[in-house]
């Protein structure tokens, strides 16, 4: 980390660090410090499975390690001693890590059987909605198409804005049945319309983000992140040869992967240096 801090503040002492706009985004990998994965670390698939597997795995092991110890007794040179002792350890090891995890895990839950009607629903009778009613901004009301006004009754307990039109005033209506589906006589139609403020209350994170994303200005901004960051990502892949990380662990992965941005930026100070003739003290 401290040899990444020095690079950086030999780039900004460079002027290669505008620090007017930042561009986030993930190096990603199944093993990095990131989620999300875009580029995948090299992890271990034999490590991997049911805990029947598991325990037919420490028996193959276990059976494997017995004849090791056999040949460890017979082998006439040092040489080969060593040789068998660091794979006698290294079996050890992968029993005793099956066996940790087998003892302090439970196994996962099957997973439930699909059924090819479950997602089938009854079809929902829907009426009118606020974006089939006019809305006055001026007088903050809505026209229903019959011409009935619907007024502000206040705030739900949400917060969301609600409109309703007079007592009597949908009986007669020649579009009640399209406009309320359901209605019962005395019925009058109301509206639930979610202002800004409950909708950006209950929209999740990454939905807000989108939206703003969408905007005029954050697709102005987006568009700029396309000369900031991916740069980075198709140098260090494509110039680097980094299409996957090569250690297991978030610890060595995020190592690695700081190593290549060193690298990267080592090249960006080489050329500065080049074409303004100037000297870096080290």
């Amino acid at each position: 980390m401290f040899v990444f801090t020095y690079v950086l503040k030999v780039c900004q002492r460079l002027d290669l660090i505008g620090g007017e706009r930042f561009a986030l985004d993930g190096h990603q990998s199944a093993g990095s410090l990131l989620a999300n994965s875009k580029m995948s670390s090299n992890a271990s698939k034999e490590m991997s499975g049911t805990f029947p597997k598991f325990e037919k795995k420490v028996s193959k092991l276990k059976a494997i390690l017995a004849d090791l110890m056999q040949q460890h007794k017979t082998a006439d040179t040092e040489e080969a001693k060593h040789s068998l002792s660091q794979r006698i350890k290294k079996k050890e090891h992968m029993i005793e890590k099956i066996e940790t995890f087998v003892a302090e895990n439970e196994p996962k839950k099957p997973t439930r059987k699909a059924n090819v009607y479950a997602n089938q629903k009854k079809e929902k009778l829907r009426g009118y909605g606020a974006t089939d009613f006019t809305y006055n901004d001026a007088l903050d009301q809505f026209t229903c198409k019959n011409g009935k006004l619907l007024t502000r009754w206040g705030s739900s307990m949400r917060g969301d804005a609600r409109y309703g039109i007079a007592k009597g005033e949908c009986a007669a209506c020649s579009l009640l049945t399209t406009c309320m589906p359901r209605a019962k006589q005395g019925s009058r139609k109301t509206l639930t319309v979610k202002t800004e403020a409950t909708t950006n209350r209950n929209m999740p994170f990454t939905a807000l983000m989108r939206a703003k994303i969408d905007s005029p200005e954050g697709r102005l901004i987006y568009s700029q992140r396309m000369k900031i960051i991916e740069p980075v990502f198709s140098n260090i892949t494509v110039q680097k040869g980094m299409h996957k990380f090569t250690l297991r662990g978030k610890t060595k992965v995020g190592i690695q992967n700081l190593l290549y941005y060193i690298v990267h930026n080592i090249g960006k100070i080489a050329l500065a240096v080049r074409s303004q003739h100037v000297a870096i003290a080290v």
